[in-house]
This record gives structure tokens, C-alpha cells and sequence, in this order.
């Protein structure tokens, strides 16, 4: 089973530009990583596999966002940088797919 507290801290190494933290949403604990407050992603880890979300990282953010928050994901080219580059790394050693 995969450790949320281990990916975390590799995470943490590889991105030091990224701040990680841990929380808990609708769907179980994950790590939030936040590049700025309006440019992150979700790391959800599942028992075998790791699923990563483009998201503001924010719970501020995406309330002052609003309804913003869905436009600015589909129009923004650099909101989901974060997530790939995350996603990328991870999938040289698991099994990792993109929520989009």
C-alpha cells in the first residue's frame, strides 16, 4: 500500500519550488500542492495507484474564484503545468493517472 506520508516528502525533495501539505477532501485524504494560490494539484493516493487534479490550492481562493474557478481552469494553458510535472515524476516509479 502507498504511504501519502513518504510521496509527500518525495514530492517535497524533487519540487522544493512546490510547498506540499496534507488535507482532507469530499473523497479521503490527499496532498495539496501549491505553486501559488491560484496554480496547484491534488494528489489522491489509492491503495495501488496515485491520481493527480489540477486544482487552486486554496480553499480561499476557490471560494473568492467561485464559478471562476471551472472558467479559469479551462482557459488558463499554464493551470495544469503543476499537475503534469507531478505526474510525470510519479510515474516513474507507480501507477499514475490525470483527472482532468
Amino acid at each position: 500500500m502507498l504511504d501519502i506520508n513518504s510521496i509527500k516528502a518525495e514530492l517535497a525533495e524533487a519540487f522544493p519550488e512546490i510547498s506540499f501539505s496534507t488535507t482532507r477532501r469530499l473523497t479521503g485524504r490527499c496532498i495539496v500542492a501549491m505553486k501559488s494560490k491560484y496554480q496547484g494539484a491534488d494528489i489522491f493516493i489509492k491503495s495501488n495507484k496515485i491520481v493527480v487534479e489540477a486544482a487552486i490550492p486554496q480553499w480561499t481562493t476557490r471560494l473568492m474564484l467561485g464559478a471562476g474557478a471551472a472558467y479559469r481552469k479551462l482557459t488558463d494553458k499554464d493551470f495544469s503545468n503543476t499537475a503534469m510535472q507531478i505526474k510525470e515524476h510519479l510515474s516513474r516509479k507507480y501507477e499514475v493517472s490525470l483527472r482532468t
